[in-house]
């Protein structure tokens, strides 16, 4: 019984799943990465899913797309384009002054 037991054991540990070394050469840190990325992804995408359900269920209660973005702060009427030229231009404005202050 005993001679079979350290076959085994010695069996076992020329065989990369036996233990003591991960089985693909992949190192714990990146194996836990993997397992965080994969996790993130299943929660992200189910809250995506759950607020997409939720606004194709409860259509009249959300507001429509024409109605969301037809007000500028400080500006009165109709301008969309200003929230595509604030979102484009203080970037620029950064960039350019971090150019230009060297």
């Amino acid at each position: 019984m005993a001679a079979e037991a350290t076959l085994a054991h010695e069996n076992s540990s020329s065989n990369p799943w036996g233990g003591g070394k991960s089985p693909y050469g992949i190192s714990w840190g990146k194996i836990m990465m993997w397992f965080f990325l994969v996790s993130d992804a299943f929660t992200f995408s189910s809250l995506i899913i759950a607020y997409g359900s939720y606004r194709h269920r409860l259509t009249q209660i959300w507001p429509t797309a024409n109605d969301v973005f037809t007000h500028f702060p400080f500006v009165h009427g109709h301008v969309p384009l200003a929230y595509v030229g604030c979102n484009k231009g203080i970037p620029l404005i950064v960039i350019n002054y971090k150019f230009n202050s060297e």
